[in-house]
């Protein structure tokens, strides 16, 4: 989770998180509940973070994957980033909270379904045999 990337970057920053938090210009308490609860964080929090951190690898903060930090030399070229990469960044992080909120609502969906289904087969008889006097004879099948 990126939450736990975060803990490691304020961890080797020797930053308290609230300090962090000012650092990255963030409403106090933010970074607090999302490594507390483990969860991801806004797109412009993040951003807020490769801007402000930028010898930290952001294909490492995303993803966990790659090297935790760059060269020097681009930790300088990313000082200058312009305003159409930062974009570029918000935009797929927009992106990817919109995909994770389409999955969390089909997931309660299922769960939903699943919940009606188990209601149905607790109104089921437990010996469908008795109850309609049809008899099994998957028995002679073999």
């Amino acid at each position: 989770m990126i939450s736990q990337r975060i803990k490691q970057i304020i961890d080797n920053e020797n930053l308290s998180i609230r300090k962090f938090e000012e650092k990255i210009s963030c409403t106090q308490g933010i970074i607090t509940k999302c490594i507390r609860a483990n969860t991801d964080i806004s797109s412009k929090v993040i951003s807020s973070i490769i801007r402000n951190f930028p010898q930290y690898s952001a294909l490492w903060l995303l993803t966990g994957e790659g090297e935790m930090f760059v060269s020097n030399e681009i930790a300088s070229d990313c000082k200058q980033t312009d305003n159409v990469e930062e974009e570029n960044i918000s935009r797929r992080l927009d992106d990817m909270e919109k995909r994770e909120a389409q999955r969390d609502f089909l997931l309660n969906r299922i769960a939903d379904t699943l919940d009606g289904i188990n209601k149905i087969l607790a109104h089921l008889p437990e010996n469908p045999e008795k109850e309609s006097g049809v008899k099994n004879n998957s028995s002679l099948c073999g």
